[in-house]
């Protein structure tokens, strides 16, 4: 795993995502970060309330969770069983 628990629990849940739903102008920029994680990008030119918007707008569903070494679809009751903890 890439991040500690205090960043990213366990199991990890993830969004992958098309990078048409950030208004323009914007500018993705690829950074590994120091554990190693190649996949992780950061977002320029956009303000945090732009932002806020996107990702308020996600669906669970259109979450992911890796969960016994396989990945699937995010689901209500998984949320409310790791927020339980």
């Amino acid at each position: 795993m890439f991040y500690p628990d205090t960043v990213s629990g366990d199991p990890a849940i993830y969004w992958e995502f098309d990078t048409a739903i950030f208004p323009n102008p914007h500018r993705l920029e690829q950074q590994t970060t120091p554990s190693g994680d190649v996949c992780h990008f950061n977002i320029h030119g956009l303000s945090n309330k732009q932002l806020r918007t996107v990702f308020k707008n996600v669906a669970v569903s259109d979450m992911s969770i890796c969960y016994g070494g396989a990945d699937r679809p995010l689901t209500f009751d998984d949320v409310e069983t790791l927020t339980a903890r």
